[in-house]
C-alpha cells in the first residue's frame, strides 16, 4: 500500500512538470514578408519568448537565416528570375512553447525586352531610329545613357526613339550603350553605334614640278569640308607655309645638284582624311635645250709651249643646232676660231672630229691632250671628253683629267694642229688646264643657229720646242 501511494505521487509529479514547459510564450513579429523579385537584403522578425532559447530553421535553399539575440534577419541569397513569384517559411521553435511559422514570398520578375537590341547609323547619316520596349511594368519604362552625340525619347505609341543629330569625323567608329529599365525587371541594353563619315580633301593642282635649278613658290588649294587641315614635309629642299584661307605655299629652297629627279612628299590630314602631294624637282641631267644661243666667259690657265701664250680669259658665243645636236663654240682661245661639243644622251662632249682650222701642214681638231715624258699624247678622235653643265651656274666645266689613260693625267683642252705628213704637233691654240666657259646671256632658244663654214686658215702658233706627237688609243 506504500509502495503503490509513493508510484502515484511520482505520476502527478512529472504531470505537474510537464504541463507548466508546455505554457512557454512564443510569437513573431511580422509574421510574414515578402520581398521583391531582384531584392535580397534581410529583414528582422522580432521573436518573443519566455523561454530559455529559442532556434528557426527553414527548408528553402534561397533563404538565408541569422539570429541576434530577440531578433531573426531573413534575406535572400538570390534574385528571383521566375515569371511566377515563389513561397516559403520559416520554422520558430522554442522549448515548451508551439513552433511558430513565419511565411516567406518573393515576388515574380517583371519582364522587359527591346527589339531590336543594337542600333548602327551609317557613314553620312543622322536622324532618328526606334526600338519597341515591351514590358508588363505599370509604372512603364526608363531609360539612362551618356550624353553626347545622341538624344533619347518615346514616341506617342510609347517606342524608345534614338536621335543622332551630328555626322562623326573620326577614325573608328563611336559607340555607347543605353540602359533601359522597367519596374522589377532585370535591365536591358541597346547598343548605338555611328560608322565615320570620311571627310573630304583634293588638292589644285594635284602635284607640284620645279626645274633643276628652279627655286621659289608655288602655291596649292586646299579643299576639304574639315574644320581645320594640317601639312607636313619629309624633304629638308622644300619648306611650306599656309597662306590665306586654304592656300598651301611651297617653297624649293635649293637647286637639284643631281643628274636623277627628286621628289618630296607633303601629308596634309583634314579632319579623318589624309592625303599626299607630291613635289617633284627634275635631275640635273641636260636636255638639249637648257643651253641656248647667248654669250660666254671662259677662263682657264694656258699651258703650251709656245712663245706667246693664249689668254686666260676670253669671250665668245655658244650657237646651239638643234638638228646636230650639238653646241659651236666661237672665238676659242680668243684666237677665232669655232670649235664644237656635242651632245649625247643627257651629257656634252668634246667633238674632236670636227675640223676646226687648218693650214697647209696641219689640222686643227679641239681635243684632250696630256704631256707624256719629252712628247705629248693626243687622244683620238673617238675619245670623247666630258664636258659637264651645272645648270644652276650655267657653267661649262671642261674634265681635268683623262681617266681613260694610265695614272688619270691632267688634261689639257685647245685647237692641236695634228701634221699631215709628219710627227711633230703643232698648236692653233694655247691649251687649257682648268677650263670653264660660263654663259653670260641668252637671247634665243636657237634653232640651227651655226653655220656650214669650212674650217678657216689658220696660222699656228710659234714654238721654239719641237713637240713630238703620239696619238693615244
Amino acid at each position: 500500500m506504500k509502495k503503490f501511494l509513493t508510484l502515484a505521487l511520482a505520476v502527478l509529479a512529472l504531470a505537474s512538470c510537464q504541463k507548466e514547459n508546455k505554457s512557454a510564450k512564443l510569437t513573431v513579429n511580422p509574421s510574414s514578408l515578402t520581398f521583391a523579385a531582384g531584392e535580397t537584403a534581410g529583414k528582422v522578425v522580432a521573436v518573443t519568448t519566455d523561454a530559455r532559447e529559442w532556434n528557426a530553421t527553414t527548408d528553402y535553399t534561397w533563404i538565408d537565416l541569422s539570429q541576434d539575440g530577440s531578433a531573426l534577419t531573413v534575406s535572400m541569397n538570390e534574385t528571383h528570375m521566375g515569371t511566377a513569384s515563389r513561397e516559403g517559411s520559416v520554422s520558430v521553435s522554442a522549448s515548451g512553447a508551439d513552433p511558430v511559422t513565419i511565411t516567406v514570398t518573393q515576388e515574380a520578375r517583371q519582364s522587359l525586352s527591346v527589339s531590336p537590341a543594337s542600333l548602327n547609323f551609317d557613314a553620312g547619316q543622322t536622324g532618328s531610329k526606334t526600338v519597341t520596349v515591351t514590358t508588363d511594368a505599370t509604372e512603364g519604362w526608363k531609360a539612362n545613357y551618356p550624353t553626347g552625340w545622341f538624344t533619347v525619347s518615346s514616341s506617342a505609341d510609347g517606342k524608345l526613339v534614338v536621335t543622332v543629330n551630328t555626322l562623326h569625323y573620326g577614325t573608328s567608329a563611336r559607340e555607347a550603350a543605353i540602359t533601359v529599365t522597367a519596374g522589377n525587371a532585370a535591365s536591358a541594353t541597346i547598343n548605338v553605334s555611328q560608322t565615320p563619315t570620311q571627310n573630304t580633301l583634293s588638292f589644285s593642282p594635284s602635284s607640284l614640278d620645279f626645274g633643276a635649278s628652279e627655286k621659289g613658290s608655288k602655291n596649292v588649294s586646299i579643299t576639304t569640308d574639315a574644320a581645320e587641315w594640317t601639312a607636313t614635309e619629309t624633304v629638308s629642299w622644300l619648306t611650306i607655309s599656309t597662306g590665306t584661307g586654304s592656300t598651301l605655299v611651297v617653297t624649293v629652297t635649293e637647286t637639284n645638284p643631281g643628274e636623277s629627279s627628286r621628289s618630296g612628299t607633303i601629308s596634309v590630314v583634314a579632319g579623318n582624311q589624309t592625303k599626299n602631294l607630291t613635289v617633284t624637282q627634275a635631275g640635273s641631267a641636260l636636255s638639249f635645250s637648257d643651253i641656248k644661243y647667248g654669250s660666254y666667259t671662259a677662263n682657264g690657265t694656258p699651258s703650251a709651249p709656245i712663245n706667246n701664250p693664249g689668254p686666260r680669259t676670253w669671250t665668245g658665243t655658244i650657237r646651239p643646232n638643234t638638228t646636230g645636236q650639238y653646241y659651236e663654240l666661237t672665238n676659242f682661245g680668243g684666237d677665232g676660231i669655232t670649235v664644237r661639243l656635242k651632245f649625247k644622251q643627257g651629257k656634252i662632249y668634246i667633238d674632236g672630229t670636227y675640223l676646226a682650222a687648218e693650214d697647209s701642214k696641219y689640222e686643227g681638231y679641239l681635243r684632250a691632250c696630256y704631256r707624256n715624258g719629252s712628247s705629248w699624247a693626243v687622244m683620238n678622235s673617238g675619245y670623247e671628253h666630258p664636258v659637264a653643265y651645272n645648270i644652276a651656274t650655267r657653267t661649262l666645266t671642261f674634265a681635268t683629267n683623262i681617266p681613260s689613260e694610265p695614272s688619270s693625267p691632267t688634261a689639257l683642252i685647245g685647237v692641236l694642229g695634228l701634221p699631215k705628213s709628219s710627227n711633230t704637233l703643232g698648236w692653233f691654240t694655247d691649251v687649257y688646264t682648268n677650263l670653264t666657259i660660263r654663259l653670260t646671256g641668252s637671247t634665243r632658244a636657237g634653232e640651227d643657229e651655226t653655220t656650214s663654214e669650212p674650217a678657216a686658215l689658220y696660222k699656228l702658233k710659234e714654238s721654239n720646242e719641237k713637240v713630238t706627237l703620239k696619238i693615244a688609243q
